[in-house]
């Protein structure tokens, strides 16, 4: 036996040898099988693409260099010149205002400055390329001195670090897709490996459905403990038992067979003994009926005459048969009692699912015709004018539907009929479409300021009235109805007025909703004037909160 060596004092041999007992898991190597190349690559391609760019942008920062102190040499040639060193440091600062220009100097031929605009940067903060760059400054072919620029790293290198940036984010954002994509791989193949190694061999071999290399393995160790000595030892262990059969039915009795319990059970219990003796029973231990099985089973039959405890019961019936005769004559049985009981019962279940089933009174429908007038003059005006004016007057008829409960329906000839239910409204539909039809008489008029500048007039025409329940008539039969077809007919003589029938209109309910007064064009035709107390109110609370909601 060899002896353990030491413990190397060398930290990094120690470092080795933790690492070389040191296990990773599947799931640590397939992560790092995936996402290592990953990162070296997309690090590998920002280092190529950084240069690229960097050098892209050097050549351009040199043409842009180039150019500047040139333009920067010939402004400032007669300034310098005539001496002024005050136009020169104006010009300088000028100049100073370019993000591109980081610091300007102007030199005389002696190499003596005389301007300066800007703060000196080092070379880490020039830009790309040369960085600085010298103009030189003549006055008709005469060399009067020397421009000195040096441009600035930010406005060159702010795009290629954004870019970067971008990159950077996109290889994090793949690398953590494709970790986890591996992940779930790894933790999949883990989990195949522990079910084959707790397996025991007496059931399908765990992940024989793959179709890959782990479901080839199981296959396999599904196949490989299929052993035919196995089945051959019990082949001989059958035969030997059947060869001994008759020797041991000499010895010993077998013992009884379900089947052979079950139906002795089953005849003990359909012909009852009255002297079995029960020690010699079987207990409900050995054979379990069913509960219903087991009640009928024990339930002797009345009409079996073989039955000695039948025939027992028989005799002795036969003794009282006409005296219960003449007892059923006079009181009836418990049964036909029964009976007239549960017949009472069925009568009054019947009535009261007659009551139940009987249809509800029909819920009032109030129902406002909205309709664009004068159309032949707004068709004059210019088609987006038009569509914008359309596309107003449909917004706010849908938000006063939306606001009212009312569920909107628009015909072929562009008449709008907006039906509130007496459900959905609260049993209070009147006041609802009441409300409804002047707010958006009040939005009409918004409307008209919007085109007043045409010299159009815009009319909208507005009709009430209250017809029987129409929530389950559908939309294509509701212009059919003989109340709608009323309105629609009403409703032409609108002209910003919200008009009503006479009949709605001398109601007590409408009279306490709102005043109104009748119309001298049209008989039996009138409108509303205003609304009462506290309807008025809630109408000017709308109209404010409509009108701050479209200047925000």
């Amino acid at each position: 036996m060899n002896p353990t060596p030491p413990p190397s004092e060398n930290l990094f041999l120690r470092s080795y040898g933790a690492w070389r007992q040191h296990s990773v898991k599947l799931t640590g190597k397939l992560l790092m099988l995936s996402i290592l190349p990953l990162t070296l690559l997309v690090l590998w391609m920002g280092i190529l693409a950084f240069g690229e760019l960097k050098q892209s942008t050097a050549r351009q920062a040199d043409a842009i260099g180039e150019a500047l102190a040139s333009q920067i040499a010939a402004a400032v040639a007669e300034p310098l010149a005539a001496g002024d060193q005050l136009s020169l440091n104006i010009m300088l600062a000028q100049w100073q205002q370019n993000p591109l220009v980081a610091h300007t100097r102007v030199f005389t031929t002696e190499n003596r400055m005389i301007a300066e605009a800007g703060d000196r940067v080092s070379a880490p903060r020039m830009a790309p390329g040369q960085g600085q760059f010298n103009a030189a400054v003549r006055i008709q072919d005469t060399l009067a001195g020397q421009v000195q620029l040096s441009l600035a790293s930010e406005p060159f290198m702010a795009p290629v670090n954004g870019m970067l940036r971008q990159l950077a984010w996109a290889a994090l954002l793949l690398a953590l897709g494709v970790g986890f994509i591996a992940w779930r791989m790894a933790g999949n193949i883990r989990r195949v490996l522990q079910q084959l190694g707790e397996w025991q061999a007496d059931s399908p071999a765990p992940g024989q459905h793959r179709r890959d290399e782990l479901g080839d393995l199981a296959r396999q160790l599904g196949r490989r403990y299929e052993d035919p000595a196995l089945l051959d030892v019990t082949a001989a262990e059958s035969d030997g038992i059947e060869a001994g059969s008759s020797d041991a039915d000499a010895l010993s009795v077998p013992e009884p067979q379900l089947e052979n319990l079950t139906s002795f059970a089953q005849t003990t219990a359909s012909e009852p003994d009255l002297n079995l003796d029960t020690s010699e029973s079987i207990t409900p231990a050995e054979v379990r009926l069913p509960e219903e099985l087991g009640a009928h089973l024990l339930t002797p039959d009345p009409m079996d005459q073989s039955s000695p405890a039948v025939a027992e019961v028989q005799s002795d019936t036969d003794g009282k048969e006409e005296q219960a005769q003449d007892e059923l004559a006079a009181t009836p049985t418990t049964a036909t009692q029964k009976a007239v009981d549960a017949a009472h019962a069925d009568a009054d279940a019947a009535l009261t699912e007659e009551v139940a089933l009987t249809p509800p009174a029909p819920l009032e429908t109030t129902v406002l015709a909205i309709r664009l007038g004068n159309q032949e003059a707004l068709r004059r005006l210019p088609r987006p004018r038009l569509m914008a004016l359309l596309g107003r007057y449909r917004e706010q008829l849908g938000r006063a539907c939306e606001l009212y409960n009312g569920h909107l329906q628009t015909l072929h000839d562009g008449t709008s009929l907006v039906v509130f239910n007496a459900r959905e409204c609260r049993q209070d539909e009147l006041t609802h479409a009441l409300c409804c039809g002047e707010l958006l008489r009040v939005l009409g008029h918004d409307l008209q300021v919007e085109i007043a500048d045409t010299g159009i007039t815009l009319h909208l025409h507005l009709a009430l009235c209250h017809a029987p329940s129409l929530q389950d008539v559908a939309a294509e039969d509701l212009a059919q109805q003989p109340a709608c077809q009323t309105l629609i007919e009403q409703v032409q003589y609108s002209r910003n007025l919200l008009l009503l029938d006479s009949s709605l209109a001398t109601s007590d309910i409408l009279r306490q909703r709102a005043v109104v007064r009748r119309l001298a064009s049209q008989p039996g035709i009138y409108c509303i004037e205003r609304l009462q107390d506290p309807y008025q109110a809630m109408l000017e609370q709308q109209l404010n909160h409509f009108y701050q909601q479209r200047q925000s």
